[in-house]
C-alpha cells in the first residue's frame, strides 16, 4: 500500500545507501546484487543475473556507468511483493 510506495519511491535517492554503494563501483549489476543481499539475504542466482543484465542493457539503462533509480525501484518493489520476501519476513 502507501507505506510500500513511500519506501520504494525514496529508494535510490541521492543520499541513500544504495546510491553510495553504486558510486563506489559504478556497476548496476553489483548494485542490484547488493539489493538482493540486503533484502533477501542472498546473492543473485545465475538466472537472475542474466535477467538483470538484460534489463541493464535495454531501455532501463541509459549508459553502463549511470545509476538507474527507476531500475532499483522496480527491483525493490518486485522483491517486497515476492513470495520469497514474504516468507522471510
Amino acid at each position: 500500500g502507501n507505506t510500500t510506495y513511500q519506501l520504494v519511491s525514496n529508494y535510490g535517492g541521492d543520499d541513500s545507501w544504495i546510491r553510495r554503494d553504486f558510486n563506489q563501483h559504478k556497476d548496476m549489476l553489483v548494485t542490484v546484487d547488493n539489493i538482493y543481499l540486503a533484502l533477501l539475504g542472498r546473492h543473485l542466482s545465475t538466472v537472475e543475473k542474466e535477467q538483470i543484465t538484460g534489463m541493464i542493457s535495454s531501455r532501463y539503462q541509459r549508459q553502463e556507468d549511470d545509476f538507474n533509480r527507476e531500475l532499483t525501484q522496480d527491483i525493490v518493489w518486485s522483491i517486497l511483493n515476492s513470495q520469497e520476501f514474504i516468507h522471510l519476513y
